[in-house]
């Protein structure tokens, strides 16, 4: 959740689910808007903010994106996308991307090394012409 004051002073509450990648699990798409909406209405009228839930695809281009991705399930007021996010926290988004692909590498990096100091088995290349 992320609280602020927009720019008229109002009290702002965003309940936001994050979705690293822009690849979408429409099966589950139904069941997180309505946990989305269930938090909505229960914190809401707890809260002096004005209440709002989005889902985010970081790595969207933009909504419609996410939209389409969703099969509808989720409106075009309903989503945002990880650079408009990045907006309302002020950070930049291009450094949080930048940071994310070095973790991934050196997850990669870590995984392979751990795979091959820890098998016990030979482990051979192989190539395409071994699949013909």
């Amino acid at each position: 959740m992320i609280f602020y004051l927009d720019k008229n002073g109002r009290g702002v509450c965003y309940i936001i689910e994050l979705k690293v990648g822009a690849a979408f699990d429409t099966k589950k798409a139904d069941g997180e808007k309505e946990t989305l909406e269930i938090c909505r209405s229960v914190l809401g009228p707890k809260l002096p903010f004005i209440t709002n839930f989005y889902l985010c695809a970081f790595h969207a281009k933009d909504r419609k994106e996410i939209v389409n991705g969703l099969k509808g399930r989720f409106n075009d007021d309903e989503v945002i996308t990880g650079q408009e996010l990045c907006d309302i926290l002020s950070i930049d988004y291009n450094e949080v991307v930048e940071e994310e692909s070095q973790f991934q590498r050196d997850n990669i990096i870590y995984f392979t090394r751990a795979v091959l100091q820890n098998t016990k088995q030979k482990i051979y290349p192989i190539s395409e012409e071994d699949f013909y």
